[in-house]
C-alpha cells in the first residue's frame, strides 16, 4: 500500500494499524517546511518507507501554483517506483496524481475529509464523477458525507463501496488522560483549526456574559488557522481568555484536554459543517467532557440524542453563557454528561473500527501483502 499526501490523524492511525498487521506501507507526502503545524511524519514506518517531497517556498501565487504542480508530479513519479498493491489518497488533486501514476488495475482508496462546495458545481461535478469512477473504496468521516453529499449529488455510482467512521480518536493517545478537578472555575476550550469569526466571537462573548452572571468562566484557544489574529485580538488584555498557540496533535492533545471543562465545537455555517462530524466530538466523549455545538448540524442531532452537551445558535454568546452557568452550578449535570459519554465512547475509539479497516483494505490487496 502507498499513501499520498500528509495524512490526517485518522489516516495516520490507519497506516499504523496496517503496518502492524504486516502490510508494506509507504508514505509519500509533501513536507511543508516552515509551517507552524508541520511535524515529522513516520506513522511507525521504517525510514526507508517514508518519502517526503520538498520544494523551495513560493513567493507569490503564480509560484505557489507551479510549486503545487511540481509536488504532484514528484509524488506521481515516486509512486510509480513503489511496489504498491493499493494507492491511498485524501484529496482530488492527489487522486489525479494517483490516476496518472497507478499501474493497470491498481486499486485506489479515497479519504473524503471534507465535503467541498465546488464539487457540487455542475461543470465540476461532471469531472468529479469521472474521477471518482477510478476509486475502489471511499472512506468518509461522517455517514452524512455518503448519504447527503456523495449519493445525494450523484457523485459516485450506486454500487460504489463506502465505509464511514465518525472521526474517532485513539485510545492510546487518551489512555492516561486525567480530568481536571473542578475548582469553581469553568474553562471553555476551542481546540483545533481556528476559523469562523462568528463562532469565535460567540465563544468570547459567552465567557464574558457568564462572568457578568457571577460564573468564574474562562476561555482557552489552542491551534492555528486563518482567523488566528481574531483570537489574538480577543485575548489581548483579557485575563479570562488565553491563546496557547499551535500544537502537535499526538504530543499535546491530551494535555490540552486536561486544561478544559467544556469543549467548544461551533463552526461557520456551511454545507460541509452541517453534515460533518468533527474530531472534537470523539475527543470530548473519550474525556467525558460536555461539548457545545451549533444548531442545525448532524453533530447537534448526535449531542441531543445522546445527551452529550448543549446546542446553540451560531454566534449566540447568551446561549453559551447559559450553558457555562448551568455546568458551573449543577454538578449532577456534569456527572450525568460524563456517564453518558462513557456509555457512548466505544463508537468514538479508532481501535473499535480497526477490524473494518483491515477487512476493507485486505479485499483490495494481493495475498502476499499480509492482509489479502
Amino acid at each position: 500500500m502507498a499513501q499520498m499526501g500528509a495524512p490526517d490523524s485518522i489516516t495516520s492511525l490507519t497506516i499504523s494499524a496496517l503496518n502492524r498487521q504486516g502490510a508494506d506501507v509507504h508514505l509519500v507526502y509533501w513536507e511543508r517546511t516552515g509551517s507552524p503545524v508541520a511535524i515529522p511524519l513516520s506513522c511507525g514506518l521504517r525510514p526507508s518507507n517514508v518519502h517526503p517531497i520538498s520544494v523551495s517556498p513560493a513567493s507569490n501565487r503564480l509560484q505557489g501554483f507551479y510549486r503545487r504542480i511540481k509536488v504532484l508530479c514528484c509524488m506521481g513519479k515516486c509512486m510509480r517506483g513503489l511496489p504498491a498493491d493499493v494507492l491511498d489518497v485524501s484529496s482530488v488533486e492527489l487522486l489525479v496524481a494517483a490516476m496518472a501514476a497507478r499501474k493497470r488495475g491498481q486499486p485506489i482508496v479515497f479519504h473524503l475529509l471534507d465535503s467541498r462546495a465546488w464539487m457540487r458545481w455542475p461543470p465540476v461535478a461532471t469531472l468529479v464523477r469521472h474521477l471518482f469512477r477510478s476509486v475502489s473504496l471511499f472512506v468518509v468521516r461522517s455517514p452524512r458525507f455518503e448519504s447527503h453529499f456523495l449519493r445525494w449529488h450523484k457523485l459516485i455510482r450506486p454500487e460504489a463501496r463506502v465505509i464511514s467512521v465518525p472521526n474517532p480518536a485513539s485510545r492510546e493517545v487518551f489512555q492516561h488522560y486525567q480530568r481536571r478537578p473542578f475548582d469553581g472555575r469553568i474553562v471553555l476550550g476551542y481546540i483545533g483549526t481556528i476559523r469562523g469569526e462568528a463562532a469565535l466571537r460567540g465563544m468570547a462573548q459567552g465567557v464574558a456574559q457568564a462572568r457578568r452572571r457571577g460564573v468564574n468562566a474562562q476561555g482557552l484557544f489552542a491551534g492555528t488557522g486563518p482567523d488566528v489574529d481574531i483570537v489574538r485580538a480577543f485575548c489581548a488584555g483579557q485575563e479570562s481568555l488565553a491563546y496557547t498557540g499551535a500544537f502537535y496533535y499526538y504530543q499535546d492533545i491530551r494535555s490540552l484536554y486536561e486544561k478544559v471543562d467544556v469543549v467548544y465545537a461551533v463552526y461557520e455555517d456551511s454545507e460541509d459543517k452541517r453534515i460533518h462530524v468533527a474530531c472534537r466530538l470523539a475527543e470530548a466523549v473519550l474525556c467525558g467532557l460536555p461539548i457545545i455545538v451549533k444548531e442545525g448540524t448532524y453533530m447537534a442531532e448526535i449531542v441531543r440524542e445522546k445527551g452529550l452537551g448543549f446546542v446553540v445558535p451560531l454566534g449566540d454568546g447568551g446561549a453559551v453563557a447559559e450553558a457555562l452557568a448551568r455546568l458551573a452550578r449543577e454538578p449532577a449535570l456534569r456527572e450525568g454528561i460524563k456517564s453518558r459519554c462513557r456509555a457512548a465512547e466505544l463508537t468514538y475509539y479508532f481501535e473499535h473500527h480497526v477490524e473494518d479497516f483491515l477487512k476493507a483494505y485486505g479485499k483490495l490487496m494481493t495475498p502476499d501483502s499480509g492482509l489479502g
